[in-house]
């Protein structure tokens, strides 16, 4: 396969005011959207209806569907956490439909979301598939996340004409324990959450806490995604195809090999990314890495002549590097959580890492499908020094 990969690093120098809605009081999230189903969530204090209305016009919305509610309870929450989900199946490849959630008298603003196109198909008229990819975030009592966020979806807006939802799909690295989702990674998702499918990638963090994975398990529905009929069975890694492009979050080898055996011979499989939570290769904090990734998972993914990147979280800041004897890029996407920073830890100059940058930052994933090429572009809001 002839690869045409183009790439660029931009840094974005606008204000940003964070903007807060006041009429909205529910929030709603969206994760685990195929061609044709979609997960939405959202969590109240109290009433445990669950109901979605959903249509392709924002004031024709003449479908209903009814979920489930699960009474989640932890410190803080002794039985006043309802967790609503709603799955909306047989619906559209590539359509925009417009939705609002509704629990008693608690009613979302109309949001609207777009299904992914068809195995190999584009998502927009020119051509293109495009996601975010964004970092840790771990701190609750800072704007830095809900400036990445807020900043993010303002220049897919300046980038791409019609909304983001319309251009965008979206992958995240989150933080954990029930408290902590609701406050962390819940709260400052909702500039994206009620339009763009959300996607973490299981880390440490997750372990900690009161209820351990017992609170990811219950709030992530990465169970119902497959690829070629391959289920992981679990929430701690799947596979799911966008397009012509094959995301894999891997933490089992053996279910691995099956994914990437059936992705070689599949040609509406172009490209193959992969997601785990720590780095490849690292140039500050040496050897706080993925031993695993690197000597087992990456090796063997660079055997596909499909494979492009391997993305990271973990470290708070921005990297990227290419692999010496193969045409694969990793990056690390550190997202705005601890400040890192030079001198803070043990550094060195690593072959497989071209640049390194303390800041907090965000990627866009453009892949153009009609030429075969990707660009990935990122963007910087700064660092705990200066704000961008």
């Amino acid at each position: 396969m002839k690869r045409k990969i183009i790439t660029r690093l931009s840094f974005v120098l606008v204000l940003l005011t964070p903007v807060f809605s006041k009429s909205q009081t529910v929030y709603p999230y969206l994760q685990s959207c195929t061609p044709s189903s979609i997960f939405i969530n959202w969590k109240t204090n109290s009433n445990t209806q669950s109901l979605v209305e959903y249509g392709t016009a924002a004031n024709a919305l003449t479908n209903a569907v009814n979920g489930s509610t699960q009474t989640l309870t932890d410190v803080n929450y002794p039985g006043n956490y309802f967790y609503h989900s709603v799955k909306l199946k047989n619906i559209t490849p590539n359509t925009l439909y417009y939705y609002k959630v509704t629990s008693g008298t608690f009613t979302s603003a109309v949001s609207s979301f777009k299904t992914l196109p068809s195995p190999g198909n584009a998502a927009t008229a020119d051509g293109h598939i495009r996601f975010l990819i964004m970092g840790d975030n771990e701190l609750k009592d800072k704007f830095r996340f809900d400036s990445l966020m807020v900043k993010a979806k303002r220049k897919c807006e300046q980038k791409y004409a019609g909304s983001i939802q319309e251009n965008i799909l979206g992958d995240q690295v989150s933080e954990g324990k029930l408290g902590s989702y609701d406050s962390v990674h819940f709260e400052k998702s909702k500039y994206l959450s009620p339009y763009l499918p959300i996607q973490t990638a299981v880390g440490e963090n997750e372990l900690a806490g009161t209820l351990k994975l017992t609170a990811y398990n219950n709030l992530f529905y990465y169970d119902s995604l497959n690829y070629k009929g391959i289920y992981s069975n679990t929430e701690n890694y799947y596979a799911y195809q966008a397009g012509n492009v094959l995301i894999v979050s891997n933490t089992q080898f053996n279910w691995l090999q099956q994914i990437i055996s059936a992705a070689n011979s599949d040609a509406t499989v172009h490209w193959i990314i992969s997601l785990g939570h720590r780095p490849y290769q690292a140039e500050q904090y040496v050897g706080d890495i993925s031993p695993w990734i690197r000597s087992t998972v990456v090796p063997y993914l660079t055997s596909s002549p499909k494979f492009l990147m391997h993305v990271g979280g973990h470290h708070h800041l921005y990297a990227r590097g290419q692999l010496k004897d193969s045409p694969v890029y990793n990056v690390i996407s550190g997202g705005a959580s601890y400040n890192q920073l030079w001198e803070m830890s043990q550094q060195e100059d690593m072959n497989d890492v071209q640049k390194t940058i303390p800041n907090w930052a965000y990627n866009i994933v453009d892949v153009d499908v009609t030429n075969g090429k990707v660009n990935v572009e990122t963007y910087s809001i700064g660092s705990a020094f200066k704000w961008k």
